[in-house]
């Protein structure tokens, strides 16, 4: 709609503009009409009177000159008359945008370059009015050009006013020439000729005029907007932007997307150990044993909790070790380690050593991890005598071997206080006679060594042990950790090694193992007569 009264509007304007100038000319023509009728009411009259009915050859020619020089005077007065008008309209400081320039009959080009020009600036003037106020600063340099234009144009229609009033006295004194011959000519004719000649002049002067006022009714008829309207608005039914489909879609995409790529950066950024098949991938050794993450606050989970999940899940890594056992030993050595701390190998080698005990086996605890010791605080004895005195000499074995309290046929061996000189310590000739004694006393030694990755301590203790237990923590071990690991396995600095899963999550307690059996726990509700734990799977967990 706005649209349709921008173009209504452009063609109200054009409109406008031809209306006044048609009422400019029909004006004209009024008073022209009355002066014909009067000049052929007087001819009819002095017709009759005289009764005269032609005119001689002679006279006819001198009066066809004395016409066309009153044309010409005729046509140079009408221009001095429009001129003049011209004059006092610009001097009246009145509008021309409502005036035609070709209404005038002037050609001048630089006449009709300045009205438009005159009529433009003043057009802009009005809008800037309109849409503001008349103290706009911007009419300050508007209203100066126009007063400048106004003042070159009124300079440009004195000039061609003095233009035609020359042509005017030129006019004239021809006229004086024809008049002078024409007195030769009978004084009823010339009378005749007279009322003739102004008869003429009228007559023509009415055509000029009425040719401007038709051509000015075919531009009024015709008139059309300068602009068109290429495309018309439409109305759509639904919104045009957002497209609900195209969003919902969008944001389905983005739904999906977003969080996959999350978690795929989540998964190539996290270099930890997440399940077991990545563990066999990066370090091909047997794996002996799966143990879920345990939420207890004490370590001892399978001597407080001898028939709970992790207990039972102990006690397969125990009849797994039963096929990695060397026949020959005197008694069977087990060393726990890890690839750096925190991955639980001090937990694994207390539980480990209880589910050993429990079956009647004299087992004897081991502390050699004398950087950290950790044994002691979880099993409530003392360190002030432990492997350090005895390896120093300070201390014989009697005196640093201890019940643990919770078994019957399960000793500790601390690590006693923290010596300067760990590695120097188990690298003694006293390392080997320590190891050599208590085979001939045990049935089991299990060592806790410090982690194998961190200190050379491990690679000092690997030739006395039967089976090395390599303890990987899932969300802690690290893939490079594994590498490092298969590394020494490679080279011959470990033998005889197996994995014990630290720490599982659910789904990987469903992965089996070899020589052992997978975890799939359904909802079978006679489980609870096996497992007395709290946290005994429910369904749909492990």
């Amino acid at each position: 709609k706005l649209l349709e009264v921008y173009l209504d509007n452009d063609v109200d304007e054009k409109n406008r503009t031809a209306s006044t100038t048609a009422g400019f000319l029909d004006s004209q023509l009024t008073m022209i009409t009355q002066d014909l009728e009067t000049i052929e009411i007087n001819r009819e009259k002095y017709k009759v009177d005289k009764g005269i009915i032609d005119l001689q050859s002679e006279s006819k020619l001198v009066l066809e000159s004395m016409q066309e020089l009153d044309v010409q005077k005729a046509q140079n007065n009408a221009r001095l008359g429009l001129i003049g008008q011209l004059e006092r309209y610009v001097s009246q400081n009145n509008d021309l945008r409502d005036l035609a320039p070709a209404a005038l009959d002037i050609s001048d080009p630089l006449l009709i370059k300045l009205i438009n020009k005159l009529s433009e600036l003043q057009s802009q003037r009005e809008l800037i009015v309109n849409r503001s106020t008349v103290n706009d600063p911007l009419l300050v340099p508007l209203n100066a050009e126009i007063e400048l234009t106004r003042s070159s144009l009124l300079e440009v229609i004195r000039n061609i006013q003095k233009g035609l009033q020359r042509k005017d006295s030129e006019l004239n004194e021809s006229m004086r020439e024809y008049k002078g011959r024409i007195q030769r000519i009978p004084t009823t004719e010339r009378e005749l000729l007279e009322i003739e000649r102004r008869f003429k002049i009228q007559e023509s002067l009415f055509v000029f005029l009425l040719q401007k006022r038709a051509e000015l009714s075919i531009t009024l008829a015709a008139a059309k907007s300068d602009n068109r309207l290429i495309d018309g608005a439409r109305l759509i039914p639904g919104p045009v932007s957002p497209v609900p489909g195209r969003a919902y879609s969008m944001a389905l995409i983005l739904g999906l997307l977003i969080p996959t790529l999350i978690i795929f950066a989540k998964e190539k950024l996290d270099d930890t150990v997440k399940d077991l098949p990545t563990i066999r991938r990066l370090l091909p050794l047997p794996v002996i044993g799966v143990v879920r993450y345990s939420k207890d606050a004490s370590p001892l989970v399978a001597i407080n909790k001898p028939r709970s999940f992790i207990a039972e899940e102990y006690r397969t890594i125990r009849t797994n070790l039963g096929f990695m056992r060397k026949a020959d030993a005197l008694a069977d050595v087990l060393m726990v380690t890890s690839s750096v701390s925190t991955e639980g190998k001090t937990f694994t080698a207390i539980n480990l050593a209880s589910i050993l005990a429990s079956t009647g086996n004299r087992v004897v605890l081991v502390g050699l991890d004398m950087r950290k010791p950790r044994i002691e605080e979880n099993l409530g004895l003392s360190n002030e005598a432990g492997c350090s005195t005895y390896l120093s000499g300070s201390s014989v074995l009697d005196e640093v071997i201890f019940p643990s309290g919770h078994s019957e046929t399960l000793s500790v061996l601390p690590s006693g206080p923290v010596p300067p000189n760990p590695s120097e310590l188990i690298n003694s000739s006293r390392m080997k006679q320590l190891i050599d004694e208590l085979s001939t006393r045990f049935d089991k030694i299990v060592i806790d060594t410090p982690p194998i990755g961190l200190v050379s301590d491990g690679f000092i203790l690997a030739p006395y042990s039967d089976t090395i237990i390599l303890v990987v923590r899932e969300g802690v071990s690290r893939k490079a950790h594994l590498r490092n690991l298969k590394e020494l396995c490679d080279s011959g600095k470990l033998t005889n090694a197996g994995i014990v899963y630290n720490a599982a999550g659910v789904r990987n307690l469903r992965y089996g193992y070899p020589g052992a059996y997978g975890y799939a726990y359904g909802n079978d509700s006679t489980y609870g007569s096996y497992f007395d734990d709290e946290s005994a799977p429910q369904k749909g967990k492990a």
